[in-house]
């Protein structure tokens, strides 16, 4: 029985050392467990975190180009009525009469002489136009409509109507018309530039969501 037993007896310590190994790195594989899933909620919510201020900066971007491109249209179209629909009195004068007399001829109704006289306001220059045309109500108050709804920013700041006895259906209207025209010295708008993006929101922008970690066999 003594010799039986001593072998073992002579691998106790190398029985012992393996246990004790063995519950060594259980610990280790225990402790290294609960770090990594610690871990790996603290990536998702910093990766939940980053996607968040992504979608964020990516909708203020939007926006601003949203802003961006309302303001150019803006700036064009104040551009266009200050410099075409208003001008400078020696470049829209005579296309002024004419369009006048354009407008009606297309209510069928002729003016027999376009009168103006001339006044200055402050940055601009006033034009009041007077004529005379004789024709039916619907006609009037179609040549009415076209002055009020031109593009040429017409104002009707008069009208004086009279009835012929002779033809009770005819009628005879005095217009008084006034525009205004931009000064010779005034300058028109200045252009809107479309604005930088700042570099905070183009790094914050171009940044891609964080990637979770490799699993425990690939850690090192």
């Amino acid at each position: 029985m003594t010799n039986f037993s001593s072998p073992w007896r002579n691998r106790l310590g190398l029985l012992l050392t393996l246990v004790l190994l063995i519950v060594v790195n259980g610990a280790i594989l225990l402790v290294y467990r609960v770090f990594y899933d610690d871990r790996l909620a603290a990536l998702q919510r910093s990766k939940s975190e980053l996607e968040m201020k992504r979608d964020e900066t990516a909708r203020a971007l939007e926006r601003i180009r949203v802003r961006e491109k309302k303001l150019s249209n803006l700036s064009s179209e104040l551009d266009l009525f200050f410099n075409e629909t208003l001008g400078t009195r020696r470049e829209r004068l005579a296309p002024l009469i004419e369009d006048l007399y354009k407008m009606t001829s297309q209510a069928g109704l002729k003016p027999g002489t376009i009168s103006y006289s001339e006044a200055s306001v402050p940055g601009a220059e006033q034009i009041l136009m007077s004529f005379n045309v004789q024709g039916r109500y619907q006609d009037v108050k179609k040549l009415l409509y076209i002055l009020e709804t031109s593009p040429r920013f017409l104002v009707v700041e008069n009208i004086g109507v009279s009835l012929n006895a002779d033809q009770p259906d005819i009628l005879s209207v005095a217009f008084a018309v006034t525009h205004f025209f931009r000064g010779e010295e005034a300058r028109g708008p200045r252009r809107v530039r479309p604005a930088a993006k700042p570099p905070a929101l183009r790094q914050a922008a171009a940044k891609s969501p964080a990637t979770a970690p490799p699993g425990p066999g690939g850690a090192r």
